[in-house]
């Protein structure tokens, strides 16, 4: 009886960190891939790795080393993206997808914009004419509307 019972418990204690990394791979990949802390740390985005993932409100976000994911780990909110679509385009009361390659740090706060050849969002929001806080205060108030 008790070699059953602990073959049981090595047979659960082998394959349930193999459905937890399998349930992992499955979640969405962050920003294409792309560490958010290296926006911060490099001053340009970086290509990360599913050797250095983190799970995080759903989604996997990857790094390209160690530091990196402790880093992200010790502060997720810091790091990762303010909205999930192009701020600029929330100023205008819509959502498009984001270019993770068209960023800018405002405020502390990794702005991910839209880049297509309609409309390049970080360039419409350099050009607007209004303050960075004025812009962030608009794309605020459009979020919350448009995510409810």
């Amino acid at each position: 009886m008790r070699i059953i019972a602990l073959l049981a418990i090595l047979a659960c204690w082998l394959v349930f960190p193999i459905a937890a990394a399998a349930e992992k791979s499955q979640l969405p990949v962050a920003i294409q891939g792309y560490s958010v802390v290296s926006y911060f740390t490099q001053g340009e985005p970086q290509l990360g790795s599913t050797d250095f993932a983190v799970e995080y409100e759903g989604k996997n976000y990857l790094f390209t080393n160690e530091a990196q994911q402790a880093l992200f780990e010790s502060d997720p909110k810091r790091y990762k993206p303010r909205y999930e679509s192009c701020p600029f385009s929330l100023t205008l009361g819509m959502k498009l997808p984001l270019d993770p390659l068209n960023f800018k740090i405002v405020g502390g706060y990794l702005l991910l914009f839209h880049k297509s050849d309609k409309m390049d969002g970080l360039e419409g929001w350099q050009k607007s004419g209004l303050s960075h806080e004025e812009l962030l205060e608009r794309a605020d108030k459009s979020f919350t509307l448009l995510t409810f």
